[in-house]
């Protein structure tokens, strides 16, 4: 995918914070003709603010703030807390209850707290660590409590860069400018994507990696700063911003990985340079899994319950068939045989299914298989396979070589 974002600028006399103008051009296959979509002007008198799950369906949280605060609830003020006090908030009777540090019961809500500092630069602090904005403490749907940070989107973004992309030096600041704006993008493209549960965003894997604010880096926060606002848009709208770690050679269609439709503009191509691969440099370009077959079924038979909802048929574990392929040569359909059943899994599912005997989930669905029987049995299984992640969109080590 070939990207180019137009310099932020400010419309003379518009009164707008930031102005938006993106052109993105997108391009499959070498040779391919290029969807050029219409350029877009977007003004906004606010940066908006994101709703961020830090803590989703606990027990408890302990919170606080680096200075003085207030803690409020539908009624009005329940305390005003001292700096670095620490308040115990717990899942009690469907219901929110606070205790202070030393066990004494402060008082029972329904519905939410909100923890506020004095001032914006104050941060609250979640089990100790600590967040810019405000918190929100509610009653999650299925039971337990959710702790959502509330953020505007640039002061979150400086919490995403560096962990999706790392810790970027001067050189690599371009490759931090275009994290900052795939990540904005997807921010553009979910909010209100949790309504239920009170957020727009998980904090984790699940959406995009937010940290506390000892997780920022000046690198990171200059390449906030120098593209605030900018997102990508197709059609008007803001793309499907996927990235992952590494693509091995080539990245996939966004129908090889997720239960979407073809996207024009994520379609799986070779990525090349010069006739360099550029995420070569990677650890996880060219990897190994090996398990025992008695190793595999132990896995299968907690994973597949957990992962697929189905029941592990049981028995011994005879075959592995690869089913399906999609054009960048992810396997979309795995077929697990054994003598008494088999199991099939798709796409993403496939990794979550595939742990390593470490417990990790497999790298990444571009591998070949070997097998080892013996008896009709599976005695050995290796998979060699490329890259880290669904293969979607940007691969961020290659943007880090180029």
């Amino acid at each position: 995918m070939r990207v180019r974002v137009c310099d932020l600028k400010k419309i003379p006399g518009s009164g707008t914070r930031f102005v938006l103008i993106l052109v993105v051009l997108v391009s499959g296959c070498a040779g391919s003709k290029a969807v050029v979509p219409t350029p877009l002007i977007v003004t906004s008198r606010e940066i908006p603010l994101l709703r961020v799950g830090v803590l989703v369906q606990v027990d408890d949280v302990q919170v606080g703030s680096s200075e003085t605060f207030t803690l409020t609830d539908r009624s009005g003020v329940l305390l005003v807390g001292s700096p670095h006090q620490v308040l115990s908030v717990r899942y009690q009777d469907g219901g929110l209850t606070v205790y202070t540090s030393g066990g004494e019961l402060l008082d029972s809500v329904e519905g939410r707290l909100r923890l506020e500092p004095r001032s914006e630069s104050g941060q609250v602090l979640v089990n100790g660590a600590g967040y810019p904005g405000i918190l929100e403490i509610l009653v999650a749907p299925a039971g337990g409590l959710n702790t959502v940070n509330i953020v505007d989107v640039e002061t979150y973004l400086r919490a995403v860069v560096p962990q999706e992309i790392g810790h970027q030096s001067a050189d690599l600041l371009e490759a931090a400018k275009v994290q900052a704006i795939a990540a904005r993008t997807y921010v553009a493209g979910h909010l209100g994507q949790y309504p239920g549960q009170g957020f727009d965003l998980f904090a984790g894997v699940t959406d995009q990696v937010y940290g506390s604010i000892d997780r920022r880096h000046p690198g990171s926060d200059r390449a906030v700063r120098e593209t605030q606002g900018l997102i990508l848009t197709y059609k008007g709208e803001p793309i499907r911003a996927n990235y992952a770690s590494t693509c091995g050679g080539r990245t996939a269609g966004v129908e090889e990985s997720f239960e979407a439709d073809p996207i024009p503009y994520l379609k799986s191509h070779e990525d090349k340079v010069d006739g360099e691969v550029p995420c070569r440099t990677s650890k996880v370009y060219r990897w190994q899994e090996t398990w025992t077959g008695e190793e595999l079924e132990r896995i299968l038979s907690r994973t597949v319950p957990q992962v697929l909802e189905t029941s592990w048929p049981g028995g011994s574990l005879q075959d592995i068939e690869v089913v399906k392929k999609g054009k960048s040569g992810r396997i979309v359909v795995l077929r697990m045989v054994t003598d008494e059943g088999s199991v099939e899994m798709t796409k993403g599912r496939i990794r979550q299914v595939l742990e390593s005997t470490g417990g990790r989930p497999l790298w990444s669905t571009h591998f070949e298989v070997e097998t080892w029987k013996r008896d009709g049995k599976l005695r050995m299984v290796v998979v060699r396979g490329r890259g880290w992640g669904h293969g979607v969109g940007m691969c961020q080590w290659g943007a880090m070589e180029l």
